[in-house]
């Protein structure tokens, strides 16, 4: 199993832009493969509002999800994996 703590992968997190991944109104995002070939990157918001919340509480679960970017700007995302 993954734990979610704080990191940043390459660029500051910008909620504004970007991918919206929301299963559900607790945002549960799980089984997710997301691929990116463009120079936007993936941005993956976890909250309503304009910055993310803490991935790691029960409300924000996220599982089993594999993510790919074969750009320059990477991946942006506020939680790891840890398995």
């Amino acid at each position: 199993m993954w734990k979610v703590v704080p990191t940043y992968i390459t660029r500051k997190f910008d909620c504004a832009s970007g991918i919206k991944l929301k299963n559900s109104s607790n945002n549960n995002i799980r089984n997710n493969i997301i691929h990116t070939n463009g120079g936007a990157g993936i941005y993956l918001c976890l909250s309503w509002g304009a910055e993310p919340v803490d991935v790691g509480s029960s409300y924000n679960i996220i599982t089993s999800n594999i993510i790919y970017s074969n750009d320059g700007a990477g991946i942006e995302f506020k939680g790891e994996f840890i398995q």
